[in-house]
């Protein structure tokens, strides 16, 4: 609402007086005369106002010889509109995994006219940023910080804030996020076979990296030691290495990348142990390192045997379960074996697995047996081969081991045959 008020200031009357207001058309009017020192006031509005603006009006008026005169005035409307804002910095970032992520928390109460109480922001997944902050003149602002340790996920963290207008009690809020991105990389170091008769030779070395995370990355680096860089094509430690384009290309979330090479592995009974070392980074030059362990056996077989049976040792496609028995035994005539090596090309380790246990002692001339069951997939025509490898010391500290595969065929259902026993008959 608007007081206006229009006085004759002069020593003349005025006549044909009309007094415009472009924002406030309800307040203009024209007045037929006003005397020397008279005054004339009245009120008026402007419905529906939503924003602030500087209101003016202005009057214009003739004496009695026609001159023309004029005056203007202005007034300031403001809005009582209550609101609440929170940021929340960074809006995105990239982690480590394990790492801490850290935000900065911006609270202002972004009205000039109206004071807030009871103001809460709430953060249902970092309870850290949770704070009660009470009252909020206008104008005025909160800034603080927070953290939530160890990140092994990618996370949105949604962070709100409400609080109510002082004089009305009607609340106010507003919501925000920030993205938490988290960098990870997994690796696999295989060889095989793992163990190897003396004087050894060559084996293959199969990498395996995972992207585990939630951005993309690159492999800027891979070593096997003591082989040193698989990356380097010069070198000639390294056979048949399909790791040199490793680097090459983006690895997207959830993607596994592998790559193989033959190395020689050669010595006097023992375990040569193997390194690998990887390093990415992303599109933001943020690297992420990951490391994994691998050993090969150089084993004097002579007096050591090791046995895998599977049955059934064929199935109809798509497959189903089998049952594959592994048998160890100590050939020498004298002297225990410790076994503390017993590896399952799809399984890995096999201890506790099944009935399989670690490290086992096997008399000279007896037998370690233990079995599992396992679940075997596949297209018609598949030919799944699994290797048994074992390995372990004899009294002398030698070295033993021995590796044996058996094969498992997936055939067409509809050619299966049935063999029935035989039965005698009579005439």
């Amino acid at each position: 609402m608007f007081t206006i008020e229009v006085r004759n200031t002069g020593n003349v009357a005025l006549r044909n007086i009309s007094i415009s207001d472009p924002l406030a058309p309800g307040c203009d009017r024209t007045i037929s005369s006003l005397g020397a020192g008279k005054r004339s006031t009245y009120s008026c509005g402007a419905p529906d106002v939503e924003a602030e603006f500087t209101n003016t009006a202005t009057v214009r008026a003739r004496d009695g010889e026609g001159t023309r005169v004029s005056d203007s005035d202005t007034a300031r409307v403001e809005v009582e509109n209550p609101n609440i804002q929170i940021v929340i910095s960074p809006p995105a970032q990239t982690l480590l995994k394990g790492d801490t992520a850290r935000f900065s928390i911006f609270v202002v109460n972004t009205s000039r006219t109206v004071s807030l109480t009871d103001v809460e922001v709430v953060d249902p997944l970092v309870p850290d940023c949770n704070r009660n902050i009470g009252n909020l003149p206008k104008g005025e602002e909160r800034i603080y910080s927070c953290t939530v340790e160890n990140v092994a996920k990618p996370l949105i963290n949604q962070i709100s804030v409400s609080a109510r207008n002082i004089f009305t009690g009607e609340m106010v809020q507003d919501s925000t996020s920030s993205l938490v991105a988290v960098l990870d990389m997994q690796v696999k170091l295989s060889i095989k076979p793992s163990v190897v008769p003396m004087p050894g030779g060559p084996v293959q070395f199969i990498i395996e990296v995972l992207n585990s995370g939630s951005v993309p990355f690159e492999i800027d680096r891979l070593s096997v030691d003591p082989l040193g860089s698989i990356l380097d094509p010069a070198n000639r430690a390294l056979k048949d290495n399909s790791c040199l384009q490793a680097n090459e290309a983006a690895i997207v979330v959830g993607q596994r990348y592998s790559c193989s090479f033959t190395a020689a592995a050669e010595g006097n009974p023992g375990t040569r142990s193997y390194r690998l070392e990887a390093r990415a980074q992303d599109a933001d030059g943020k690297r992420v390192f990951a490391s994994a362990d691998s050993d090969v056996f150089i084993v004097n077989d002579a007096e050591f045997a090791t046995t895998i049976k599977v049955l059934p040792a064929g199935l109809p496609a798509p497959g189903g379960e089998v049952i594959e028995s592994i048998v160890i035994t100590n050939g020498a005539p004298n002297g225990d074996v410790d076994v503390t090596f017993l590896h399952h090309s799809t399984l890995g380790n096999l201890d506790q697995i099944g009935s399989c246990l670690l490290p086992q002692r096997i008399a000279a001339g007896d037998t370690y047996r233990c079995e599992f069951k396992l679940t075997i997939s596949g297209p018609i025509g598949t030919v799944i081969d699994h290797t048994i490898s074992a390995a372990g010391i004899d009294n002398n500290g030698d070295y033993v081991g021995d590796v044996d595969s058996a094969e498992i065929v997936l055939f067409d259902p509809s050619r299966q045959n049935i063999w029935l026993p035989l039965v005698a008959g009579s005439r």
